[in-house]
């Protein structure tokens, strides 16, 4: 499992950087041309080409800063559209690889049914009206019967009892239905 989320958490690191790069190689490109088009329309002196533009996108990326502001309108807004991207990106970068390398400190002691019956430390329980109850009841052997043996009691509906269940005086078993409609009590 670890080694999967490495090599995943490696690839996506790997494609980051490549996206980076070929976004500074076009910006840097696109940048000097733009420059050039925009000299020889102003008929302004050449004071804004490719090396200028490399390099201002070198201490951007590098998050430097540079003295060489882009000279024209129209670079000066693309730079700006660029850095607002990029901010935007590396930001969602950074928030995606924090949650892919975050590890659950959070362990789930009772994962299953034959988990329930297993442990001694808590009670359980299941709602009297539901088809769980005489599904449980029916049952020959095995984790089923186990359980039903083992009832504390019965519960009139789930949602009535979420507090308790909440709390951890006893687990129960609640259907699908149940929760979500419980839970869409909860966002009254």
């Amino acid at each position: 499992m670890v080694v999967v989320v490495v090599e995943a958490v490696t690839m996506m690191i790997l494609q980051v950087w490549m996206l980076a790069l070929t976004s500074l190689i076009v910006i840097v490109v696109v940048m000097a041309r733009l420059a050039a088009t925009e000299m020889s329309l102003f008929s302004s002196s050449p004071r804004w080409g490719f090396s200028k533009a490399t390099n201002w996108g070198l201490k951007v990326f590098t998050q430097e800063g540079s003295e060489d502001v882009p000279p024209f309108t129209a670079t000066r807004l693309l730079a700006a559209v660029w850095l607002l991207a990029s901010m935007v990106f590396m930001s969602s970068y950074g928030g995606i690889l924090t949650a892919m390398l975050t590890v659950p400190r959070v362990t789930i002691p009772i994962d299953s049914l034959a988990d329930l019956v297993a442990q001694d430390d808590l009670p359980w329980t299941v709602e009297s009206s539901s088809m769980m109850y005489q599904y449980f009841q029916e049952a020959k052997d095995g984790a089923r019967k186990k359980f039903f043996d083992g009832l504390l009691s019965t519960i009139q509906d789930c949602y009535s009892s979420r507090h308790d269940i909440a709390s951890s005086q006893y687990a129960a078993i609640c259907d699908k239905t149940t929760m979500k409609k419980a839970m869409s009590w909860d966002y009254r």
